[in-house]
């Protein structure tokens, strides 16, 4: 499913629609996650190394 992005105001200043932004990740902290970090830019923010016991749950992850 796709995450759809806060709605654009053109009457706010930048850092009033970016406190509307971030408040509307309230109840949704993957979204705000999803929202705040460049994921298709930064290789190093997508690898994460398992500790046991998750490396043992999904042994398909790194």
């Amino acid at each position: 499913m796709a995450r759809r992005l806060p709605d654009f105001s053109p009457d706010l200043t930048p850092d009033e629609q970016l406190a509307e932004d971030l408040a509307g990740f309230y109840a949704d902290p993957l979204g705000y996650v999803m929202y705040c970090f460049p994921w298709d830019e930064e290789r190093s923010i997508q690898v994460v190394v398992l500790q046991s016991p998750f490396k043992e749950r999904f042994p398909g992850a790194l």
